[in-house]
């Protein structure tokens, strides 16, 4: 039996010249993942992603943040 956790938090600091201001976006994640023997030669294996903002860590196709 194998069981993992892994836990991520982010954030970014966006300047805005014209007004002067500055905002903050912060954003986190986690992931479970198990690998357990049911019975002799078979195997539940289960992985899960829970994410805001952690979209990029799966396949890194993702930008880290997008202004709106």
């Amino acid at each position: 039996m194998h069981i993992e956790a892994v836990g991520v938090v982010r954030s970014f600091k966006v300047f805005n010249p014209l007004s002067g201001s500055a905002s903050i976006s912060t954003g986190g994640g986690g992931s479970v993942s198990l690998n357990a023997e049911i019975f002799k030669n078979f195997h539940l294996i289960a992985n899960s992603f829970w994410s805001e903002g952690g979209g990029g860590y799966i396949f890194g196709l993702a930008p880290d943040l997008i202004i709106r």
